[in-house]
């Protein structure tokens, strides 16, 4: 069963935390503070949203730190250490095999570190759209006085 993610929200400091879980239930934990300068638009929903898109992009880093590249480094050192014996034969199944099996890691951090970059950039782009808003907002409030 998947579980849900877990969100807290302190109004007084305008904090939210947001902790997920994974396949193996390790929990990471993102958080989202709002700005002094926005405290008039101060929203529940954006804070878990910037919490939860950090407690992803922390989870995504977690597994291509401490399970993908520990996992390719394991298939090159016994890929070397075939290679470096007298019987060693590069067209068996098994070499073959194990050069298809450091590819594809290769491929999934490769693909892990794009889409750490893309949710980077969106969520980027989404505070800089909340900031426009707000801005805009702040004007239109000005104007009708």
């Amino acid at each position: 069963m998947k579980r849900q993610p877990l969100f807290d929200w302190d109004p007084e400091t305008g904090i939210a935390t947001c902790i997920i879980f994974d396949k193996n239930d390790q929990t990471y934990m993102g958080m989202a503070q709002c700005h002094p300068d926005d405290l008039d638009m101060m929203s529940e929903k954006t804070g878990y949203h910037i919490a939860l898109e950090r407690a992803a992009i922390y989870g995504l880093q977690s597994i291509r730190k401490n399970e993908l590249k520990p996992e390719l480094a394991s298939l090159k050192q016994l890929y070397y250490s075939m290679n470096r014996s007298k019987y060693f034969n590069p067209k068996s199944y098994e070499a073959r095999m194990l050069k298809r099996q450091i590819k594809i890691k290769e491929e999934d951090i490769r693909s892990i570190t794009n889409e750490i970059y893309l949710r980077k950039e969106q969520l980027r782009e989404f505070i800089n759209n909340k900031d426009s808003f707000y801005k805009a907002v702040r004007a239109n409030r000005g104007q009708e006085k």
